[in-house]
């Protein structure tokens, strides 16, 4: 399994112009925790990222104007990016490593195809998880017979 298999695909995407309060709106209405933000001049690339979390910590805890403080002003700029074909495991890996909870999932031509997140890890590793811990108590399970 790879990150193509459990990415949301659906980008909700803002130009780095857009005001905040145009994201918070947006981030509200799609329902999702972040957005990716491409420049405004051709060709359009992902510069960043703008989360819930860089709204309320860069701009409401610092009182900055939601209605003219623009995406560009606020967002993270060091947007973590991983192949498609990265498995699950590396990915934590790398989001562990840079810090992060997304990352932005590119197509061998370098196109962003989607984002994936903890949440998206989560129930993957959950259910390894479960399958290890069922096989361990079947071992047991089979060693507890033999001695009896």
């Amino acid at each position: 399994m790879n990150l193509f298999d459990v990415c949301t695909s659906d980008l909700v995407i803002l130009k780095a112009s857009a005001t905040v309060a145009d994201a918070a709106r947006l981030m509200r209405d799609r329902h999702v925790g972040c957005v990716i933000v491409f420049g405004d001049t051709l060709p359009r690339r992902p510069v960043g990222i703008l989360t819930d979390r860089d709204i309320v910590i860069k701009v409401v805890a610092d009182r900055l104007q939601h209605a003219t403080t623009t995406v560009g002003e606020v967002m993270s700029t060091e947007l973590v990016v991983s192949p498609g074909t990265t498995g699950i495991y590396e990915a934590v890996t790398l989001m562990s490593e840079r810090g992060v909870r997304r990352l932005l999932v590119m197509d061998e031509s370098g196109h962003p195809k989607g984002i994936a997140s903890f949440d998206d890890l989560l129930p993957f590793i959950a259910r390894e998880q479960n399958t290890m811990a069922q096989a361990i108590a079947s071992g047991l399970l089979r060693e507890e017979k033999k001695r009896v």
